[in-house]
């Protein structure tokens, strides 16, 4: 009887160290989810900051150039406002005169 004892303790103990096995391999899967999820977390943060860091970018440059069109523009317009006061006068009557001398 010593000897059924002994395989049976023998049994008994390799139970344990497979529940004990088991229930180590089920914690350690859960920790490398918890991990996967907090991975996976920091990556989408990540990827939000530098959609927003180039979202701001690209806001930034597309008002430097809408202003230097706005510049431009405004130089283009104060030109042929010049012009005009200087020389409106002179296409009006230049204008008259083809008018006038038509037959």
């Amino acid at each position: 009887m010593d000897m059924i004892s002994h395989i049976l303790q023998l049994d008994k103990e390799a139970e344990e160290r497979i529940n004990n096995t088991v229930a180590k391999c089920e914690q350690e899967k859960q920790e490398a989810l918890e991990q996967q999820k907090q991975i996976e977390q920091e990556a989408e943060a990540a990827a939000e900051q530098t959609k927003e860091q180039m979202r701001a970018e690209t806001d930034k440059a597309i008002e430097a150039q809408t202003l230097k069109v706005r510049t431009k523009q405004r130089t283009s317009i104060k030109a042929l406002d010049d012009a005009f006061e200087k020389d409106h006068e002179s296409w009006e009557n230049s204008i008259f005169e083809e008018i006038v001398s038509v037959r």
